[in-house]
């Protein structure tokens, strides 16, 4: 770059932008017949000119080259060193800084053919390298620091790096424009030993060719970045994150990516680009083959992360490993949450603790917020911190946990079923392959089933409701079916999934060929599942009759009979504080025949509300509900 060297440049209050506001204006209206340019010209040089009056050599002469400050010409020298600029580049970056503060900035006249002509006189450059330099391929655009708008001055603005321009930096805070360190982990290799074999993969790997780009994805809150601060530790390097940008444009982030590729150590640092899916997409071939060349370019590592997989496939390809991150096993976050609450001086429920550490959905990172917001209300932090998980379960339309129940255990013995659960429970052991169907009247005692089950074998219970899987969109489906298999199978947990018969339906009346494809699905899945799989439906008549056929055991849960009907109530009015006669109960209570042990759990829970004074009351609640259903058995039949 070209620059006077007279001994105005020694002045400390020399006006560096009027000065080179004034280069640009003279040589605009040397290089323009247009009266608007003309104008902005004996404007700009008021303070010296009369308007109209002919223009002495000394200006020709003072003003021909722009002058810089140091510190300027300091910065520009990083922006080469660093970020690959040509001379070329920095000479056009310097012209549009200026050109854009000038009093023309909004004028027509100012079009970028002229931008083009002034910038080679000022500098002395050939067309060739100005036209290089304001080409896509030049670091001012791949960097986002030029962009063009019609609007401003010779339709090109200053987009990134204009604190260059401002003050004097270094190379800590050029890349602090684009980056910022990875914050420490409080984690450590033993709380993601569940993947220490892909983990050996990726640090070996890495170790060895010291370049790479490694792709992680999980849902959120699963520990991708305290994984990538443990990979960066394992590597020796520091990590340094690809930084948003207030303007939320997508290629903003892939511009302050490139930079950093371009001004890392790779020897001592490493890049983390962080929901990079919302970066990794393109509204064009050109925008598409950009992000290619980008990836493509090789400079020390690079780690990816992501809450999904879905990406274009080009991408994909270009990854040299992938690792997808799930939920910790429920062993593992148990460990992990008690020492959480320790630390925190949180009193939580062993209960809560295993629904917790039970539900597949619930990340590391939800638990720890709720953790810290919920220390805040000290005796009452249980049950905030309940409250507080299950609101943010219930934003993500996902089942809820419960506070610990202070009511007595249902004794197993009072369902009333086909076999005897005792001694099914008894001869399944923890290893057993089993697909179980569970029909019959709602609240009979199929979810009860499940859950004791569970209990006895010392498993976790991997509950599912319809409304947990069913997606509005097209094939979602079908991947929300294979993903909680998969996580049962992960956790080696039981998996029940409710509602069973609006998934594999009779196949004959599936109009549609995604109707057909969920069946399909479920019935591979089943298949395929190695562990114990409930399926439970108040609807047999409902299922696919091929499908009923691949199920080991066939469980139909009844209304109760007189001899557990009798026990179940007794049990009941014992918990409810009630005395009575059995004589002069067994006539009344022997006429309803089609109460559960789910009606008398409903009447327990009513009582929490309304008080049952007596024995009396406590029938006529029964009474009521057996009406309930004999109703609902009408309206049914009036439909047939």
């Amino acid at each position: 770059m070209q620059t006077n060297t007279s001994t105005l440049t020694h002045i400390a209050d020399f006006d560096y932008y009027s000065h080179n506001v004034k280069v640009i204006s003279l040589h605009a209206q040397m290089l323009s017949h247009n009266k608007q340019i003309k104008k902005d010209f004996y404007s700009e040089f008021e303070d010296i000119l009369n308007k109209d009056s002919k223009i002495p050599s000394f200006i020709y002469k003072k003003y021909s080259k722009f002058i810089l400050p140091d510190f300027l010409k300091k910065n520009l020298n990083y922006l080469k060193k660093y970020l690959n600029f040509s001379q070329a580049e920095c000479d056009v970056f310097v012209f549009f800084y200026y050109a854009n503060k000038g009093r023309f900035a909004l004028h027509q006249g100012y079009s970028t053919v002229l931008g083009k002509k002034i910038i080679e006189k000022i500098f002395n450059l050939t067309s060739k390298d100005i036209n290089k330099a304001l080409s896509d391929d030049s670091m001012l655009f791949k960097l986002d620091a030029l962009c063009y708008y019609d609007s401003d001055a010779f339709g090109i603005d200053i987009k990134n790096f204009e604190n260059i321009f401002t003050q004097d930096i270094s190379k800590t805070t050029l890349m602090s424009e684009f980056s910022y360190f990875l914050p420490k982990t409080r984690l450590n290799l033993s709380d993601f030993d569940y993947i220490q074999e892909e983990f050996n993969t990726i640090a070996t790997f890495l170790k060895k060719s010291q370049k790479g780009n490694i792709f992680i994805y999980g849902k959120a809150g699963v520990g991708k970045n305290e994984l990538s601060a443990l990979i960066a530790k394992e590597l020796g390097k520091e990590a340094l994150c690809v930084k948003d940008c207030e303007d939320v444009k997508k290629s903003n982030r892939i511009s302050n990516f490139y930079a950093l590729k371009k001004i890392i150590n790779p020897k001592k640092q490493m890049i983390i680009f962080d929901e990079c899916e919302d970066s990794l997409c393109y509204d064009s071939l050109k925008e598409k083959i950009r992000i290619n060349k980008i990836l493509d370019e090789e400079n020390g590592i690079c780690v990816f992360l992501s809450n999904s997989n879905e990406m274009d496939e080009a991408y994909l390809r270009r990854f040299d490993m992938i690792l997808e991150l799930e939920c910790m096993p429920k062993e593992k976050k148990i460990q992990n949450i008690k020492k959480l609450f320790a630390k925190k001086r949180l009193k939580i429920d062993e209960a809560i603790i295993e629904s917790i550490a039970s539900h597949p959905e619930l990340s590391q990172g939800v638990i720890l917020k709720c953790a810290n917001n919920a220390k805040i209300f000290k005796n009452k932090s249980q049950e905030v911190f309940v409250r507080l998980i299950n609101e943010n379960l219930k934003a993500r339309s996902l089942h809820t946990i419960s506070m610990p129940k202070k009511d007595k255990k249902y004794d197993l013995n009072l369902i009333e079923c086909d076999l005897n659960l005792q001694e099914l429970i008894n001869n399944i052991n923890e290893n057993s392959s089993l697909r179980i169907l569970s029909y019959g009247i709602a609240g009979s005692g199929k979810s009860e089933f499940g859950k004791e089950l569970a209990n006895v074998l010392n498993k976790t219970l991997h509950s599912y409701k319809l409304s947990d899987i069913l997606d509005p969109f097209v094939g979602n489906n079908e991947k929300n079916i294979a993903n909680i298999f998969k996580k049962a199978s992960k956790d080696n947990a039981i998996l029940q999934l409710d509602e069973i018969d609006a998934l594999i339906y009779s196949r004959d009346e599936a109009n549609k060929s995604w109707e057909k494809s969920l069946v399909n699905e479920m019935l591979m899945q089943m298949e395929n599942f190695e562990g114990i799989f409930i399926a439970s439906t108040n609807y047999l008549q409902s299922l696919d009759k091929a499908s009923i056929r691949r199920f080991d055991l066939k469980i139909e849960f009844q209304a109760l009979k007189q001899e557990k009907l009798l026990k179940a109530f007794e049990f009941f009015a014992k918990e409810l504080n009630l005395s009575f006669d059995k004589k002069q109960i067994t006539k009344r209570l022997l006429r309803l025949q089609n109460i559960c042990l789910g009606d008398f759990a409903l009447i327990l829970r009513q009582n929490k509300i309304f008080k049952i004074k007596n024995i009396d009351e406590f029938l006529e609640k029964l009474e009521k509900e057996s009406k309930l259903k004999l109703d609902d058995e009408k309206i049914n039949m009036g439909f047939l």
